[in-house]
């Protein structure tokens, strides 16, 4: 399903920055919909790498009504080819749960509807100039729902447009 997002950061020092975003799906504009709030934290650097994590906690929307939470926590290596060309492979856990109150699955248990999973981001970008930047990124996230012992492997393809301000 096609969608759309701005996300909006700050970059505090060269090894820490916020980030608050919001989506919503284009298909169904104005039902499904989220917002999330994420940090990027440099853990090491060398001359040809560095290596961050960009925890992430979010909010997902249907129709104006909260319909869930998620956090993820991956680490990922950035990897430039040189200073117009970027790539970044890396991965991490994800949580995710509708509500915080129990309910009953098709076997009639008690449980709360969440899942766990493994993310990853695998992307290419290009520095077009020194403010604006284009990247493409896939991420494949394997789901285990403990709900209802739902298991599925999603793929989300993504291309973003970026512009530094003040750089």
């Amino acid at each position: 399903t096609p969608g759309g997002s701005l996300e909006l950061g700050y970059g505090f020092t060269n090894s820490f920055s916020l980030y608050a975003s919001g989506w919503t799906d284009l298909e169904d504009f104005g039902g499904r919909s989220g917002y999330a709030l994420s940090s990027r934290l440099s853990l090491a650097q060398g001359t040809s790498y560095e290596v961050v994590t960009t925890p992430r906690v979010a909010m997902l929307l249907d129709g104006g009504s909260i319909n869930g939470y998620g956090f993820e926590l991956p680490v990922t290596v950035l990897l430039p080819f040189s200073p117009a060309v970027y790539s970044y492979v890396g991965a991490g856990f994800a949580y995710g749960v509708k509500e915080f109150e129990k309910q009953t699955n098709n076997n009639n248990e008690q449980l709360l509807p969440q899942g766990f999973g493994v993310i990853g981001h695998v992307g290419l970008g290009w520095n077009i100039s020194n403010e604006w930047r284009l990247t493409g990124e896939v991420c494949p996230l394997y789901q285990i729902n403990t709900f209802d012992e739902h298991n599925d492997f999603i793929l989300s393809p993504g291309l973003s447009v970026g512009y530094t301000f003040g750089r």
